[in-house]
């Protein structure tokens, strides 16, 4: 019997080497269409580096703090961060399941028999109704991945990991996204509350002016209510700016993770920040391998076309190999003597041969999700791509936007100069000066909101090439 079961076992090796393979397709990375290149724009060349840390270029160190504590601190990022976390645990229980597992076991039993059950007790000698047993030992498993559903199972759970780290890059680039419009908004809004303000002074001024010549008749009615409407104007644009600074600062510590007073200290200081530079417009194939929501698309397609080998695995026979040794006594005094001890070795072998199409239907699941994943890639492509033709196209509009904007107020400080002059040699009155100069500084906030505009165009740019992340090869 013994002899039997020796030959089983090494036959049962034997098959294990002998038919251990991988079943399931093999993954290979899709060739997704990218176009012919951009719309009517070249190609630049420059580092990926470049594109990682972009708003250092803008040499604001307030930016550049608000921006290393988010790419950590974020709950965005640190929820990304804790899911990449648990798949890499996920990773490693895959792995373990490929070995063997062993335990250690000691246990003692007092136990009283029934003399009903058992009328034998108390009949021989050494039988006793009541005994104690005493036991140590060791057991070991494996079940053999002859056809590979545990190794496929762990290149699923591996690819799943990949994915989670690039949505770790996905939420930095979405943090730095947000981060840096409230920041831009934020000193936007500062500046144009600032002239606001000296519009509404200059509003005043001129009431007070034009009180006096209709007090003395030079001025009509007509003008004295134009001159308190237009105070009233003033004050009330002044009124809808007036909290716009400390709803973004607030808005930039929520967005850190922190109470909402956390960041009113960015108020203390209003730095003009220097215009963006645009991205250098890499080819198209480059944009699917730098945008980390892509990649991490691509990495669950490998992961779903690994998932149909799990499956497909389980058409073939299972083989499993168990063994123990230990002691057993019922006398703990002789429990580690050699009368005591006792070896085990036994191997399990199954094969379903009848479930009524249940792994084929779970085949067929298996494949139709690679498919949807595949269909989810090729879609988040052309999404990218969506996303990097509307980006470009806005940059292009706000520059063009701003360049107007400057134009226009070079022409209004020319009028206010000639004005100026005109007025110190008394050829014009101050109402008229007053006048020039209120409108030289609305065009003034027309420009700011025309630089926020390509501010925030210029960092929507970045961020749909990828920008903000560090690179990661995969």
């Amino acid at each position: 019997m013994r002899y039997r079961s020796t030959r089983l076992l090494t036959l049962t090796l034997a098959m294990s080497v002998g038919a251990c393979t991988t079943v399931g397709p093999d993954y290979e990375r899709p060739e997704v269409e990218t176009g012919s290149g951009w719309i009517d724009r070249e190609v630049g060349e420059a580092s990926f580096v470049d594109m990682e840390t972009w708003w250092t270029s803008l040499q604001d160190e307030e930016l550049s703090r608000l921006m290393d504590e988010a790419m950590t601190a974020a709950p965005e990022v640190r929820i990304a961060e804790a899911r990449r976390t648990r798949a890499a645990a996920l990773v490693r229980r895959a792995g373990a399941n490929l070995r063997p597992s062993a335990q250690v076991s000691a246990d003692a039993t007092a136990e009283r028999q029934s003399l009903d059950a058992n009328p034998a007790i108390g009949a021989f000698e050494g039988l006793e109704r009541d005994q104690a047993t005493f036991a140590i030992g060791a057991a070991a498993s494996w079940e053999l991945d002859l056809f590979g559903g545990g190794r496929r199972s762990r290149e699923a759970a591996f690819y799943r990991y990949q994915a989670a780290d690039e949505l770790v890059r996905d939420a930095n680039v979405s943090v730095a996204l947000e981060l840096a419009r409230l920041y831009f908004a934020m000193r936007a809004s500062q500046q144009v509350k600032t002239h606001r303000e000296a519009i509404v002074t200059l509003r005043t001024e001129a009431l007070f002016l034009t009180q006096l010549r209709f007090a003395e008749g030079y001025s009509s009615r007509v003008e004295l209510e134009t001159a308190r409407e237009a105070l009233a104007d003033a004050e009330a644009e002044l009124a809808a700016v007036s909290n716009d600074p400390r709803t973004a600062a607030m808005a930039i510590a929520t967005l850190l993770g922190k109470p909402p007073e956390a960041e009113l200290a960015l108020l203390e200081d209003a730095p003009d920040l220097p215009d963006i530079a645009p991205p250098p417009r890499y080819p198209q194939a480059d944009l699917v391998r730098r945008r980390p929501d892509v990649r991490a698309a691509e990495r669950e397609l490998a992961a779903n076309v690994a998932g149909i080998g799990v499956v497909t695995a389980e058409l073939f026979p299972e083989v499993s190999l168990t063994g123990g040794a230990g002691f057993r006594s019922l006398d703990l005094g002789n429990l580690m003597s050699e009368p005591s001890t006792f070896l085990s070795l036994g191997g399990l072998f199954s094969w379903r041969l009848f479930d009524s199409g249940r792994i084929r239907a779970e085949i067929d699941v298996a494949e139709a999700d690679a498919e949807i994943a595949l269909l989810a890639y090729e879609a988040a492509v052309v999404a990218a791509l969506g996303e990097a033709e509307t980006s470009f196209a806005l940059f292009q509009t706000t520059s063009l936007q701003r360049n107007a904007r400057e134009r226009s107020l070079h022409s209004v400080i020319a009028r206010r100069e000639m004005a100026e002059e005109r007025y110190n040699q008394g050829d014009t009155d101050r109402l008229n000066y007053l006048e020039l100069r209120s409108a030289e500084i609305e065009s003034r906030v027309d420009l700011i909101e025309a630089r926020e505009a390509l501010w925030k165009a210029a960092v929507s740019l970045y961020s749909t090439l990828g920008g903000g992340w560090m690179q990661n090869d995969l």
